[in-house]
């Protein structure tokens, strides 16, 4: 049987490190501000922040990625190369089991 294992992207790794950075950054620029009061001192603590942990969130993704933990091997379906979509991974087990799959 022939088995598809699935890997980050280098993109999507920093893009999910963007998104979090954004939500965390503005989480810690408001306590800040409300702490300080000061607009400033909060921007320049959210900017420093943003920047080191982006950096360490990215590298502790890549690290993540290349760790077996949690990992499942999926089955590689025919389906999957007919239209080159990711199929729902319900399906996919359902597949390499031998379970019928609804006809989507």
């Amino acid at each position: 049987m022939d088995y598809t294992h699935y890997r980050e992207t280098h993109l999507r790794s920093l893009a999910k490190a963007l998104s979090w950075r954004i939500t965390a950054t503005l989480t810690t620029g408001i306590i800040a501000y409300f702490i300080t009061g000061d607009f400033m001192t909060a921007l320049t603590i959210g900017g420093i922040e943003f920047v080191i942990k982006f950096a360490i969130y990215y590298g502790h993704e890549r690290m993540w990625e290349v760790v077996p933990f949690g990992r499942k091997v999926v089955a590689h379906t025919e389906e999957a190369d007919a239209d080159r979509s990711s199929p729902d991974l319900d399906e996919i087990t359902k597949s390499a089991k031998g379970q019928e799959v609804p006809a989507s």
